[in-house]
């Protein structure tokens, strides 16, 4: 549709200037999008999105090369789980957690993708329901930061850490 972009942008703090990189094999929104590596492993992938004025689920996956002048196709994620709003974040192994998200309403799957094996794994479930969440990779956990619960007016300021080795989830303040 003519509001969804392909198109993307790198912004460099060091400068404080924006260049444009290679588009996104097609137009989608609500991206589950993180960087994972790190020096000349560094990339962007995108695991998964929305397409749409009806938000129709995606699970296809796509990984930038270094510069960002390229994407690859990626295994897409397994049937079924295919999600947009999602939480995304990566860490320096190469690994990408996707937690939550749209998929006919809020869900509460979550999955890791190895980008170098290209392979997906189920996570044990988040404890409730979310879309348009965060999550970050410190010290080996992950943190999974608020999100909504099945509509607009349905916040939740919830924090959990997950531990990638136990497979759990532990609520935080």
């Amino acid at each position: 549709d003519d509001t969804t972009l392909s198109s993307v942008e790198v912004y460099a703090p060091a400068t404080q200037t924006w260049r444009e990189a290679a588009a996104l094999p097609l137009p989608l929104h609500h991206a589950n999008a993180a960087a994972v590596g790190d020096g000349a492993d560094a990339r962007v992938v995108v695991a998964g999105f929305l397409l749409g004025a009806d938000f129709r689920e995606d699970g296809r996956v796509f990984v930038s090369d270094r510069d960002l002048t390229s994407w690859r196709e990626g295994a897409s994620m397994p049937a079924g789980t295919a999600r947009g709003a999602s939480a995304a974040c990566g860490d320096d192994s190469g690994v990408v957690y996707v937690f939550g998200g749209l998929n006919a309403g809020s869900t509460n799957a979550a999955s890791r993708y190895d980008v170098d094996g290209d392979v997906w794994e189920a996570l044990a479930p988040l404890p409730r329901a979310l879309d348009h969440l965060n999550c970050a990779v410190v010290d080996g956990l992950v943190y999974v930061v608020a999100g909504r619960e099945n509509g607009l007016r349905n916040h939740s300021g919830a924090l959990l850490a997950f531990d990638p080795t136990t497979s759990t989830y532990t609520e935080q303040a």
